[in-house]
């Protein structure tokens, strides 16, 4: 996992943060044909829906979903921000303590 760099939107953020679910989602597909991502970026959501292929992170990002086997099924979720899902809070206070910091230990926490 690497640092976003300084200035990076919001909407950048959440792009790498399916990514990098991607990515772990790949490494387990011999034992799992269904994944589910919850995102509470509607916009994130929308732009890999419709294949905006003119953002290089969507095009990354369809890329990578295209490279999964036949048989696995990916499902995009969209949580509303905020409405007192723990683990959501959680990942918003995390991001935010995040924003100053140097490096990135890489480490899942969920």
């Amino acid at each position: 996992m690497t640092r976003l760099r300084n200035g990076a939107s919001v909407f950048s953020a959440e792009l790498e943060g399916i990514a990098f679910a991607l990515t772990e989602m790949k490494n387990l597909t011999k034992y799992h044909k269904n994944f589910v991502i919850y995102s509470d970026s509607l916009s994130a959501l929308q732009a890999i829906q419709i294949k905006n292929f003119k953002d290089k992170d969507i095009k990354r990002l369809c890329n990578l979903i295209r490279k999964f086997p036949p048989y696995v099924h990916i499902f995009f979720v969209w949580i509303p921000a905020n409405i007192g899902i723990r683990g959501n809070e959680n990942v918003d206070k995390l991001a935010k303590a995040a924003i100053n910091k140097a490096s990135c230990s890489g480490k899942v926490i969920c």
